[in-house]
């Protein structure tokens, strides 16, 4: 199933480094352009909002001053994917190719162009299906390393499900390096299970329409 590419060049750098035109958090609540959802602004020191979408879809990435990262991707689905959705196996598969061949392939490889897979599932987000994924991204931090003149390296969690007659894909994660934390970061096993349960709560608070 082809997923089309919206605004692509606009959006690489809205879901891996979150570069560009922000705005401070000071509403809170974010609601999309497309009227499809709405979504408490998280907490957060330096706290900043930055949304990008044409007709079709976009991204918001809410970024603040210590690293700490939540976004949500959405794309329009076609009528065919759409009725996917009502065989659970056709629409398993989807989720997979979704992340696979559109997510890794046009979002995270151009921007960070060693990207690897570190973990995928599939799992289930309240009652529906969904696709869940550890991501390395090589300098692919929202926090610059002066030192080094490079962004960080950091790892997201992302968990792919539909609502509707969208695709979403939220991400969320920290850059363990910018703590200093250094060689205490947190064991895959471990990373695991907190980016799940981080997702599945930052999930639940979107109020989808």
């Amino acid at each position: 199933m082809a997923f089309r590419r919206i605004g692509i060049n606009k959006l690489l750098a809205v879901i891996v480094l979150a570069l560009g035109l922000v705005s401070a958090a000071h509403a809170q609540m974010y609601t999309s352009p497309l009227d499809n959802f709405s979504v408490p602004v998280p907490k957060g020191i330096g706290q900043r909002v930055q949304p990008q979408n044409d007709n079709d879809g976009g991204i918001v990435a809410f970024h603040d001053d210590f690293g700490g990262y939540r976004s949500i991707f959405y794309l329009r689905l076609s009528p065919r994917s759409i009725e996917l959705q009502k065989d659970p196996e056709a629409h398993r598969a989807n989720l997979e190719k979704f992340f696979n061949e559109y997510a890794m392939t046009w979002l995270f490889k151009p921007a960070s162009p060693t990207a690897s897979v570190l973990h995928s599932e599939h799992t289930r987000f309240g009652e529906e299906n969904a696709y869940f994924a550890i991501v390395n991204l090589p300098e692919g931090s929202t926090m610059f390393d002066v030192k080094a003149k490079k962004r960080h390296n950091t790892k997201r969690g992302m968990m792919v499900f539909a609502r509707g007659q969208f695709i979403y894909m939220v991400g969320s994660g920290e850059n363990p390096s910018v703590l200093e934390l250094g060689s205490s970061e947190k064991p895959l096993d471990k990373l695991i299970e907190a980016e799940r349960a981080k997702l599945i709560s930052f999930a639940s608070t979107i109020g989808f329409k």
